[in-house]
């Protein structure tokens, strides 16, 4: 939007530019907005603990690996008894939701230790390579300096302001050579030159390494093994011991996995060298991966398969899946998580790879999750999934997906036995996620609507980003305050049902009974009498209006005005409530909801509505309850529900207002309200022309009022 100021000219785009430069996570801003989970797609239900002891809820392809593995051994009948059960929490990180930390930072404050540096800045870490084959050029990004690198800096420098001190001649060579090696974390070849006998022993030494590393970062990787190795051979040098490690890792930068193998040997060899033996066995384990994979496959089959696990489980789960993902190997295993690991929104892989497993529970599972409504031999997979006991691992996931396939294939009556079973007999333990999952299944093939609605009322497990990458841990209000952990939720299904299936008449009954749970009958409250406000249902509006002011007691007073006007200035009065109060709206936002109350603006224009809000359209297959209802309800629209976005809807009719009552004491504000909404109405722009009629109308009526002087301006897209 483009700003005009009354009599002096256009703002500077730039400023206006600055304000929106940060987009916070909302319905109005993109890409990403805060969503609640009511199932998380890649983790199963049932907590670790719970899943680790066999309770595997119910698996679906695209889940982590290291929850598809250890439903592997479960599914298998594989040892799990409880120090296995504790190996394995290994593959998970201790804190998940903690921040990354900046390998920076260490080293950013041991640097400023040192007097008249000037500030070094942010240090990238990773560095392109360009590699040319058949004439195409392709650049391939890696992390090139690790958070060891900075660490390890910060260590020494500290060491050496103690030894030397901060502003000695010493410590500024050495900061300035070690600026130097940083240089070529991302890009650059610059080395330090070599220091003469002068200098301290020890600078000289450091010296030394600072060459090598800084050869090792500009990617002259022969030149930074020669130069480790003299560094390794110097039995004076405090650098010795980490340089015949870092040969190795030159070596298998460089490609040479077979000469590094044998240099991770002699260090495992040497006793002296004790200290690197962990970090070398790790480090032989990734180069046996690179440069012989169908060994180190094997090898970590046997592995993971065997009856008791060792560490490094972890690293090892990590290094097998890189090996899947390079279609490597060939196993019962291999094929299982091959078969389960495709996320969710991509096409299932076909049953058929899922029934060359052997017979047994991994096989009847993936076959199960794969099958749709026309997978031949169905009726076979359905009657094994019958013969599953409700104390075995695969009982959930069977149980569900049999489900799911009898409603695919129309048998919906035997479906709802097997679901409310599940649900309300059966001695299965369900998590919170998986009763979500079975509800919402159990709710698709529900006939009566309030049955619907009660089964999709939802309690989510929490509240994260809509790309699914990750949830916000507890209760979150300062993110989203219009929300409290607990509160049920309803699908974004049966919004749009709501939205788009339901004769005013029929929300009229579900508001005033007690189908919905109280957050959303307060919200599909105001919505109901703001839409037949909006398409001109005044029987609907004046009878909800009561339950507004009760639900929504910040309304009352708007409400007690609307009901008292004449028939002549109530839809004036509707106009003044929908003015001073943004959140309202004739359809519901999804999910979690608007995340400003109602009676505020919010800065990230989830305000109103956008044009066309309530046009006609498909609705998904499975909420459909009456085609012939769902025609009736768009009929009663409007326009095909076409009506135009709240600025300029509520803007022609303020302005309306204006020149058929001039003296209504209300207009100076109601055309400050227009001109906001202009501003901070659903999308970017386009309300130029109502903008600039209200702001000019203000301000020759009303140029001494305040709300004149709130309105420096008027917005153009």
């Amino acid at each position: 939007m483009a700003p005009f100021r009354h009599r002096q000219g256009v703002i500077a785009l730039t400023a206006w530019l600055a304000m929106f430069s940060v987009c916070m996570p909302s319905a109005a801003c993109g890409p990403y907005s805060i969503v609640a989970f009511f199932w998380l797609p890649r983790d199963p239900g049932p907590t670790l603990e719970q899943f680790l002891a066999g309770h595997l809820g119910i698996l679906d392809h695209g889940q982590r690996a290291p929850y598809l593995y250890i439903a592997y051994r479960h599914l298998t009948g594989l040892d799990m008894d409880a120090d296995n059960q504790q190996a394995l929490t290994s593959l998970w990180p201790q804190n998940h939701l903690a921040s990354v930390p900046d390998p920076n930072q260490a080293w950013r404050e041991a640097r400023q230790r040192v007097p008249d540096l000037e500030s070094p800045g942010w240090i990238s870490t990773t560095r392109s390579q360009s590699v040319e084959e058949n004439g195409t050029v392709t650049h391939n990004y890696f992390l090139n300096c690790l958070g060891d690198a900075f660490g390890n800096a910060a260590k020494t420098l500290t060491a050496r302001i103690d030894r030397f001190g901060a502003g000695s001649p010493e410590v500024r060579a050495w900061v300035e050579a070690q600026e130097q090696v940083f240089a070529n974390c991302s890009s650059g070849e610059t080395i330090p030159q070599p220091l003469g006998a002068e200098w301290d022993p020890l600078i000289r030494w450091d010296r030394q390494y600072q060459i090598a590393a800084a050869h090792f970062y500009a990617t002259h990787y022969p030149q930074a093994v020669q130069r480790f190795r003299e560094i390794s051979r110097d039995p004076d040098s405090p650098w010795r011991d980490l340089a015949a490690y870092l040969i190795a890792r030159a070596l298998i930068r460089d490609g040479q996995f077979n000469a590094a193998n044998q240099e991770l040997e002699r260090i495992l060899a040497a006793p002296r060298l004790d200290e690197w033996h962990e970090p070398a066995r790790r480090l032989l384990a990734f180069s046996r991966l690179r440069g012989a994979p169908a060994g180190r496959l094997e090898e970590l089959t046997r592995q993971l398969l065997a009856t008791r696990l060792e560490a490094p489980l972890r690293q090892n789960l990590t290094d097998y899946l890189w090996l899947l993902d390079h279609d490597q190997g060939d196993s019962t295993l291999r094929d299982w998580m091959q078969t389960m690991r495709l996320l969710m929104d991509e096409p299932a892989p076909a049953p058929a790879v899922a029934l060359e497993l052997p017979v047994g529970l991994p096989r009847l599972t993936a076959a199960l999750v794969t099958a749709t409504g026309d997978t031949p031999g169905l009726e076979v997979l359905l009657a094994a999934a019958t013969e599953i006991s409700s104390d075995s691992p695969a009982f959930l996931t069977t149980a569900y997906h049999r489900s799911r396939l009898l409603v695919a294939t129309g048998r919906l009556e035997e479906a709802r036995t097997t679901l409310d079973w599940i649900l309300n007999d059966s001695p299965a333990e369900l998590s919170a996620a998986d009763q979500n999952r079975l509800r919402l299944l159990r709710a698709e093939i529900t006939p009566e609507l309030d049955d619907y609605l009660r089964l999709v009322a939802l309690e989510p497990l929490g509240l994260g980003w809509d790309d699914g990458s990750s949830t916000v841990p507890g209760n979150p209000v300062s993110v989203f305050p219009t929300y409290r952990l607990g509160q049920p939720l309803i699908p974004d299904s049966a919004v749009e049902l709501l939205n788009h299936g339901l004769h005013t008449t029929e929300l009229l009954r579900l508001v005033e009974g007690d189908v919905l749970p109280d957050p959303w009958r307060k919200r599909l409250t105001l919505a109901t009498w703001t839409r037949a406000v909006v398409i001109g249902e005044d029987k609907i509006a004046r009878a909800i209006a009561p339950l507004v002011s009760t639900l929504a007691p910040e309304l009352a007073d708007e409400m007690t005005a609307y009901l008292e006007a004449g028939p002549e200035d109530r839809q004036f009065a509707a106009v003044w409530t929908l003015l001073r109060f943004p959140g309202l709206s004739p359809v519901l936002r999804w999910n979690v909801g608007r995340r400003t109350p109602v009676g505020e603006r919010d800065s990230l224009r989830d305000n109103g509505w956008c044009a066309d809000v309530l046009a006609q359209h498909e609705l998904p297959k499975q909420i459909v309850r009456d085609a012939d209802q769902i025609d009736a309800v768009h009929a009663s629209w409007p326009s095909e529900g076409r009506i135009p976005a709240s600025p300029d809807y509520l803007g022609r009719l303020v302005l309306s207002r204006a020149e058929n009552h001039p003296e209504d004491s209300r207009l100076a504000e109601a055309l400050h309200r227009v001109v906001e909404a202009t501003r901070y109405g659903c999308g970017f722009g386009g309300y130029g022309e109502m903008s600039r009629a209200a702001f000019q109308l203000l301000h020759q009526r009303f140029p001494d009022s305040p709300w004149a002087e709130q309105t420096p301006y008027w917005f153009d897209s």
